[in-house]
């Protein structure tokens, strides 16, 4: 379940999340020991956010996409930097659901929790971290940060630097299906699987679903119709025009290697 705080905030308590996922991975692991389970990685919401100690204790609830009290962060971008430049290096156009205004807002208002806090972790690093290996984001997530640098695929200095965020703070990025480790032993015993199971990067949910429908080159487009009305079109480079950004799309790494 999602909790709302106070009016415009909605959170979702990172501990149930991950003790919902324990049972889900649990019964298929039961459901496939004649075929069982070599390799996982995690398909996940973006912009989610969850401060955590260094033995991976949440410290705050994830502040989730549509959650609304960092309009003063967007404000603020808007001021420093424009949402031309902030576009041109993050494929992003600048709105306060981004991981970073998340990240500010939490260093602005719960000085405490900030300096506690060993990573700032989305869902896909936090379901990595819990399966025993060091936090890890693929691309396509890292990119719904508003702080990754889509061209060069690395976290923005600059962004960072003008949020104030060191990037220690952050999960190292890697492409999709990047090899990371084996599930942790005591883990791996928790959730039934063997002790061979991989872990990998995965990636944004749209993007994954995109390569679950086909878009494997460019040309190719998904139409997913859920909770948004979504459409993925792949293409080589990256299309960072105007006319994309007054129009209010974004651009960012696909889970396929080398293409957008």
């Amino acid at each position: 379940p999602l909790f709302h705080p106070k009016p415009g905030w909605t959170e979702l308590d990172a501990n149930l999340l991950w003790d919902k996922i324990k049972q889900v991975v649990f019964e298929v692991a039961t459901q496939t020991r004649s075929d069982p389970i070599k390799a996982l990685s995690v398909s996940t919401q973006g912009e989610a956010v969850v401060p955590v100690s260094r033995d991976g204790q949440p410290l705050y609830n994830f502040i989730i996409s549509f959650d609304k009290r960092t309009e003063p962060q967007y404000q603020w971008w808007q001021e420093r930097m424009g949402k031309e430049e902030i576009f041109q290096i993050t494929g992003m156009p600048l709105h306060p659901m981004y991981t970073i205004n998340k990240i500010m807002w939490i260093k602005e208002n719960q000085p405490d929790i900030y300096r506690k806090a060993w990573k700032f972790l989305c869902v896909e690093d936090f379901v990595i971290s819990k399966l025993g290996v060091f936090p890890t984001i693929d691309y396509s997530l890292a990119a719904r940060t508003m702080c990754f640098d889509i061209r060069e695929k690395k976290w923005s200095e600059k962004i960072l630097s003008f949020a104030g965020v060191n990037q220690e703070l952050l999960a190292e990025p890697r492409p999709s299906g990047y090899p990371l480790g084996k599930v942790n032993k005591k883990v791996a015993e928790e959730l039934g699987l063997r002790r061979d199971v991989v872990v990998a990067t995965g990636g944004h949910d749209q993007p994954c679903g995109a390569l679950g429908a086909g878009v494997v080159s460019p040309g190719l487009v998904m139409n997913a119709i859920g909770t948004s009305d979504v459409l993925c079109p792949a293409i080589k480079e990256p299309l960072l025009t105007r006319k994309i950004l007054e129009n209010n799309y974004c651009c960012y790494p696909h889970t396929c290697p080398d293409i957008y």
